[in-house]
């Protein structure tokens, strides 16, 4: 193999990898955003809630969740 060939063969990968990251980004923000008002959807709040409470929990701390109906 050629060093031109391994060359665009070594390029195409990296342009595969920068493909498949930007999707898995795209498919990030889809799941956790509102496409209509880009605003934080109940799943991400979920996820952030529960990672809140984990760190309390380690600590010993305690957590108040405030709600408005």
């Amino acid at each position: 193999m050629s060093l031109v060939t391994a060359n665009k063969e070594k390029d195409k990968r990296a342009d595969e990898l920068i493909f498949i990251k930007k999707h898995q980004e795209q498919l990030e923000k889809i799941a956790h955003y509102d496409t209509l008002t880009n605003l934080p959807n109940r799943s991400l709040f979920a996820d952030g809630l529960h990672h809140v409470m984990l760190q309390c929990s380690l600590a010993g701390a305690s957590l108040i969740i405030m709600t408005c109906c």
